[in-house]
């Protein structure tokens, strides 16, 4: 009976749904097979033998809350400098943080996205529906390669930022590209896959990625945390578009 359940937790032929019973099951099945201590989860907490892999790298996604490099960067350095207090909006945001950002007691937190189902707010990014002033902090995580309007986003993210405010915009980088590849006349989906590396998105980030998010500082997770804690965490994405960088604008 137990090979059974197990058979049919790990079978990709299986469909199950967020939250649902079978989707419920298959996680408790991974957290316990994958209980350890060689790495640990900065978001859940959890520790692990082992971060899993992903869509061909290495050590990727934690068992615990499905958290990705980028994800798991981006709430240690968040912590490290006690970041998240006061009005908190995350556009876009994975699930783990958004669990987390949820329960924050000094946070008054607000989710949005593009698409309603996915967030509190419904909102294009580059015409946020919020007052000028509104919050202290804004976190944007792998959502300017998706939006055509990259700059209107960042004057929207600016204008809804308070006086001493700040944001945390994290973006996919492919640093053997100098300058930011744009293309207006590749519009499907196969073109954009051919020139850009991913099917939705608008734009390939280069090493000039820090200049173009008019960023006051980038945040290295080597730089920052150390080889150690850095494999500890999991922190470094093992693919072309590797390291995950936090670029920090203040308003």
């Amino acid at each position: 009976m137990r090979q059974a359940l197990r058979r049919l937790v790990d079978s990709h032929a299986v469909p199950s749904l967020p939250g649902s019973p079978l989707a419920s099951i298959r996680a408790a099945v991974t957290r316990r097979r994958e209980r350890g201590d060689a790495v640990e989860c900065p978001i859940c907490e959890g520790r692990f033998r082992r971060f899993l892999p992903y869509n061909g790298r290495e050590g990727a996604v934690c068992p615990g809350c499905g958290s990705a490099e980028r994800h798991r960067l981006l709430w240690l350095w968040l912590c490290e400098e006690d970041r998240l207090r006061g009005d908190v909006l995350a556009f876009g945001p994975d699930d783990a943080t958004d669990a987390r950002l949820r329960h924050l007691s000094r946070v008054r937190y607000t989710s949005s996205d593009i698409d309603g189902s996915q967030a509190m707010v419904a909102a294009d990014i580059a015409a946020l529906p919020f007052d000028d002033d509104s919050f202290h902090v804004v976190l944007c995580s792998h959502v300017l390669e998706h939006v055509e309007d990259e700059q209107g986003a960042l004057a929207e993210i600016k204008r809804v930022l308070r006086p001493g405010g700040w944001a945390a915009l994290m973006v996919p980088v492919d640093r053997t590209v100098e300058r930011t590849i744009e293309d207006p006349s590749a519009t499907t989906p196969e073109q954009r896959l051919a020139r850009f590396g991913q099917a939705d998105h608008v734009r390939l980030y280069g090493r000039d990625v820090a200049e173009r998010l008019h960023a006051d500082d980038v945040i290295d997770p080597l730089t920052r945390f150390g080889a150690e804690r850095e494999a500890r965490h999991g922190l470094r994405r093992q693919d072309r578009f590797g390291p995950d960088e936090i670029y920090l604008c203040r308003a």
